[in-house]
C-alpha cells in the first residue's frame, strides 16, 4: 500500500494525540464504554407481564433459508473459523437473551451447510489491534474474522491489519443481507474495509428519539404518526415541547442526550444533509461545504440549550422530568422507570424532504478480515452464509428482544422496525479518531455552533490530503 511505512509511523504518533479529539469527535471503542442495557432488571421489572406484539414479515424466514441454500458452499472438513471482537457475544448464543434461540439456530445452520465450527471469543479493541499488528508483522496466525468497533477501523487499516474485502472470493457485498450503507461508507477508493450485515442487529447501535408520552398532551400517538408519514422533523418536536412541556411540571428539561453526546452535531448533520466524507472513486473527500452547517447547527444549539448542564439524563427521564432523550436503542433499559410511559421514534429530519438517517454508534462492530489471511476462501463462505441465514430473522427478533426485556411497550414495534432502517454509516466515523486532519474537519461540524471552527477551507484541504495519502 502507498506510503505504508510512512503512514504507520505517523499513526503511531497520531494515536497518542487522538484523545484530544475524543470528546468532540468519534470516541475510540474500548471496554470502558458505558452500556446501561447490560444492567440487571429490577424486581419490579421482573414482575411485569411480558409484552410481545410485533408484526413479522412471514417471508423473511423463507427468504433466509433460500439465501442460505443459494449461498456458495462446500465441505470445509470440520475446520474451526475463529471470530474475535468486543461484541462477539452478540453473535454467539448465551442462553440468557430472548434472541439466543434464533442465534443458535442460525449458527447451527451455517455449521451444517459448510461442515465448519464457529468459535467466538471476546477481546477488547486495543488488545485486538496489538495482536493483529504483531500477527501481520510476523506472519503468524491470529484469527479469521474480527468484529472491529467502527471507531477503531481506521487504526486497524493504518497499521496494515485489514484485508481488502473487495478481493475476497465468494463475497458478493451487493447481496440484500449485507448492509449496503455500511459497504458504501467503508469502501474508499478500491478498498472495502468492512461491513455490517443482518448477522448483527444494527438497530442495537442506532440512536433514536425516546419521548415521555405525556408530552403528546391531548394528541397521543402524534409523533408516531408523523414518523410513519415522513413528516417527523426537529421543528415539529420543538413545537410539541414548547406547547406541552408544562405537562411535566416545574423544572422539566426538553432534552437530555445519552451516549450520542460526543457525536450529536455529526448525527444531526447527517439527519438533514449528505455525507461527512464521500467514498466515491477515485479517493474519498470531505463531502460538505461550510455553509451547509447552519440548519444542523441551529438544531444542535437548541438541543444543547434545553438540556441539563450536568447530564443526569436517564434518571431525569425515568422520573418524568425530560420530554425527549436521544439515546442508542441498546440503552433503552436505562430509561425504564416506574413513573414514565415512554415511546420511541426515529431521529427527526431537519426538513420533511429526504429520508430518516441516524449515525450509528462508534462502538458498532464491523466485520473485517485480518490482512494476509490464508483462509480467504473459507472465510468468504462463512461470512456469506452467516449473513444469508440471518436475513430479516435476526433483526426482527432483536426488535422483540428490546420490547420484551427493555421497553415493555407494545406500541413500539413498528417504530423499532423503522428505526433500524435509519442506521447510517460514514467513513469519518472510522477514520477521524486515527487522523488529526480528518478529526479536525469532523470537529468543525460541532464547533460551527460557536464559530470556533477555524478556517474550514484549510481544514478540508488538510483532511483531503490525508485521505488521499491513506487511500490514494
Amino acid at each position: 500500500m502507498k506510503n505504508r511505512l510512512k503512514i504507520t509511523a505517523l499513526i503511531l504518533a497520531l494515536l497518542c494525540a487522538a484523545s484530544l479529539f475524543s470528546a468532540c469527535s468519534y470516541p475510540g471503542s474500548e471496554e470502558t464504554e458505558t452500556d446501561p442495557a447490560t444492567a440487571s432488571p429490577t424486581e419490579t421489572e421482573k414482575r411485569r407481564d411480558p409484552v410481545r406484539i410485533h408484526a413479522y414479515d412471514p417471508d423473511n424466514v423463507i427468504r433466509a433459508k433460500a439465501y442460505l441454500e443459494e449461498a456458495p458452499g462446500g465441505d470445509l472438513g470440520g475446520m474451526d473459523i475463529f471470530i474475535s471482537g468486543p461484541s462477539a457475544g452478540m453473535l454467539s448464543p448465551d442462553g440468557a437473551t430472548y434472541i439466543s434461540k434464533e442465534i443458535s439456530d442460525r449458527n447451527r445452520a451455517v455449521e451444517e451447510k459448510l461442515n465448519v465450527r464457529l468459535d467466538f471469543s471476546e477481546a477488547a479493541a486495543s488488545e485486538m489491534l496489538a495482536d493483529a499488528a504483531a500477527s501481520v508483522a510476523s506472519g503468524m496466525y491470529y484469527t479469521d474474522v474480527m468484529t472491529v468497533p467502527l471507531g477503531n477501523v481506521g487504526a486497524f487499516f493504518a497499521y496494515g491489519c485489514l484485508s481488502n474485502l473487495e478481493s475476497m472470493p465468494y463475497l458478493d457485498l451487493s447481496a440484500p443481507y449485507f448492509n449496503g450503507r455500511s459497504v458504501t461508507a467503508l469502501s474508499p477508493g478500491n478498498w472495502c474495509l468492512g461491513f455490517i450485515s443482518d448477522a448483527y442487529p444494527v438497530l442495537r447501535e442506532t440512536p433514536a428519539l425516546f419521548y415521555n408520552r405525556a408530552i403528546e398532551g391531548d394528541d397521543p400517538g402524534m409523533l408516531e404518526r408523523a414518523a410513519k408519514d415522513g413528516t417527523l422533523t426537529w421543528d415539529l418536536v420543538f413545537a410539541s415541547a414548547e406547547t406541552n412541556i408544562s405537562l411535566l411540571g416545574d423544572g422539566a428539561f426538553t432534552f437530555s442526550v445519552g451516549n450520542p453526546a460526543a457525536t450529536l452535531p455529526q448525527t444531526v448533520f447527517l439527519s438533514g444533509t449528505g455525507r461527512v466524507i464521500t467514498t466515491a472513486p477515485p479517493v474519498p473527500t470531505v463531502a460538505f461545504a461550510a455553509e451547509w452547517l447552519a440548519p444542523s447547527s441551529a438544531v444542535t444549539s437548541k438541543i444543547s440549550g434545553s438540556s441539563p448542564a450536568k447530564d443526569e439524563g436517564a434518571e431525569l427521564f425515568k422520573n418524568g422530568k425530560v420530554a425527549y432523550r436521544i439515546e442508542y436503542v441498546k440503552n433503552a433499559a436505562a430509561m425504564n422507570g416506574e413513573t414514565t410511559e415512554f415511546g420511541v421514534v426515529p431521529l427527526p429530519k431537519i426538513t420533511a424532504e429526504g429520508e430518516y438517517r441516524a449515525l450509528v454508534s462508534p462502538y458498532c462492530p464491523v466485520f473485517t478480515v485480518i490482512a494476509g489471511t490464508q483462509n480467504s476462501e473459507e472465510i468468504s463462505l462463512v461470512l456469506t452464509a452467516l449473513s444469508a441465514a440471518s436475513y430479516g430473522v435476526i433483526p426482527e427478533h432483536f426488535v422483540d428482544e428490546i420490547i420484551v426485556t427493555e421497553m415493555r411497550d407494545d406500541k413500539s414495534g413498528d417504530m423499532l422496525d423503522l428505526i433500524s432502517k435509519t442506521a447510517e454509516f460514514d467513513l469519518s466515523s472510522a477514520i477521524s479518531g486515527a487522523s488529526v486532519p480528518v478529526g479536525e474537519t469532523v470537529n468543525y461540524i460541532g464547533q460551527a455552533v460557536s464559530g470556533a471552527g477555524g478556517d474550514f477551507a484549510a481544514l478540508a484541504s488538510a483532511a483531503n490530503a490525508a485521505l488521499a495519502d491513506l487511500f490514494g
